[in-house]
């Protein structure tokens, strides 16, 4: 929703078949840095509906000497009626 200069990535630490982070809040792997008007989109789910290890993300820090605030928003598509 807005552009941060310093930090604020969403990183995705197993992307490329990496092995899982030994620190699971390291900002590893691919990382995708916020800029207002875009978008990423990522599926949690395999095909057969069981969870994807895979599609492990975190929200890295805002850098330290910044005063700006990361905002974002979700929005949740569900495969299955939920109970």
């Amino acid at each position: 929703l807005r552009t941060i200069e310093d930090g604020g990535q969403t990183a995705f630490p197993k992307s490329g078949g990496a092995p899982d982070p030994e620190n699971k809040l390291a900002c590893s792997g691919l990382q995708v840095k916020p800029e207002k008007g875009k978008v990423i989109m990522w599926y949690n789910l395999k095909g057969d509906g069981s969870g994807d290890r895979d599609a492990m993300h975190l929200a890295c820090h805002v850098g330290k000497n910044s005063t700006e605030e990361k905002w974002a928003a979700n929005k949740w598509v569900m495969t299955k009626p939920s109970n």
